[in-house]
């Protein structure tokens, strides 16, 4: 999970450093990381998966909630089978992310 996480942020920042010129990207990755961190939890537990509204709907919208939520499961709960679905979000996000940072790529160098 945590090797997954890690990939999906790297592509994250090249992604947006490629999209964002100068220090602009800088200071929007700090403030996604940062807004992604609180609504995750990674600094309180927020509710609990059942939360409704608005603050529910950006709780589940972090991806570090979705790495707590596996890796709580698997620590807790002897439930790998719970790290899977994170696993996957986060390969999937990187390779769009990577994806987009090539075809940017390819169109500023003209390959």
């Amino acid at each position: 999970v945590l090797l997954s996480e890690v990939i999906m942020a790297l592509s994250l920042g090249l992604a947006f450093s490629y999209l964002l010129k100068g220090s602009a990207s800088r200071g929007i990755i700090s403030l996604l990381v940062q807004l992604m961190s609180f609504f995750g939890g990674a600094y309180f537990p927020i509710g609990d998966d059942a939360g409704g509204g608005i603050m529910g709907f950006l709780v589940n919208l972090s991806p570090i909630r979705w790495g707590n939520h596996g890796l709580t499961q698997v620590i807790y709960g002897n439930d790998v089978s719970a790290a899977w679905p994170a696993v996957g979000l986060y390969l999937g996000f990187a390779i769009l992310f990577l994806g987009a940072s090539i075809a940017v790529m390819r169109r500023r160098e003209g390959l």
